[in-house]
């Protein structure tokens, strides 16, 4: 680790100090400051302990599954903040996972945004669990190299079957091919709330996209 990035860190953390104790300011921009898992789990005290912050812009911070635990935690208890963005933060199947516990007992956060991180299919299986019973979210962006595959694309299709509150889902560039896209489009049939699907980029092909063609003539 460099200089740079033990200074950014010391930041994050007496940023953190202050929050737990601050009434005034409700959002918190750290994007691209590279705060790390050490940053981040500061946040994350401050988080339990802050009640005026309402949005969270992590974006590019390289916190990784150590940091997205710590902030699951803190989402657990929380009750404000109602915005968090966590694209490009390193995190896996582990934070993914952690994150979903966290949005089964959320009721606060509205948006669901882990673009370009790698979470695979077995976090987009645990997302998909938390969407069986969270009733808050309405929009999940899994854009952009999350691997997700056939397997995590099935997973979520099964989830949006029963949820009734996400509209926007984006799942573009995640490889789920003809497969994928054919369990989405099951899951379109049934779903009434769903008013827009990205699946740019997805190796889908004629058997993916007459599925989704015949969903969209019920749907």
């Amino acid at each position: 680790m460099s200089e740079s990035d033990n200074s950014e860190e010391h930041t994050s953390e007496a940023l953190a100090e202050a929050f737990k104790v601050n009434s005034t300011i409700t959002e918190v921009n750290l994007h691209g400051d590279k705060i790390g898992a050490t940053g981040a789990t500061a946040l994350a005290e401050a988080f339990k302990m802050n009640s005026t912050i309402t949005k969270v812009d992590l974006r590019g911070n390289n916190i990784g599954d150590t940091g997205a635990t710590a902030l699951a935690e803190a989402f657990k208890v929380n009750s404000t903040i109602t915005e968090v963005d966590l694209e490009g933060n390193k995190i896996g199947a582990t934070g993914a996972t952690v994150l979903a516990e966290a949005f089964k007992v959320n009721s606060t956060i509205p948006v669901v945004n882990l673009q370009t991180n790698n979470i695979g299919a077995t976090g987009a299986t645990a997302l998909a669990e938390a969407f069986k019973v969270n009733s808050t979210i309405t929009g999940v962006n899994l854009d952009f190299n999350n691997n997700i595959g056939a397997t995590g694309a099935t997973a979520l299709a099964e989830a949006l079957k029963v949820n009734s509150t996400i509209t926007v889902v984006n799942l573009q560039t995640n490889i789920i091919g003809d497969t994928g896209a054919t369990a989405l489009a099951e899951a379109v049939k049934v779903n009434s709330t769903i008013s827009g699907v990205n699946l740019c980029y997805n190796n889908i092909g004629d058997t993916g996209a007459t599925a989704l063609a015949e969903a969209l003539k019920v749907n």
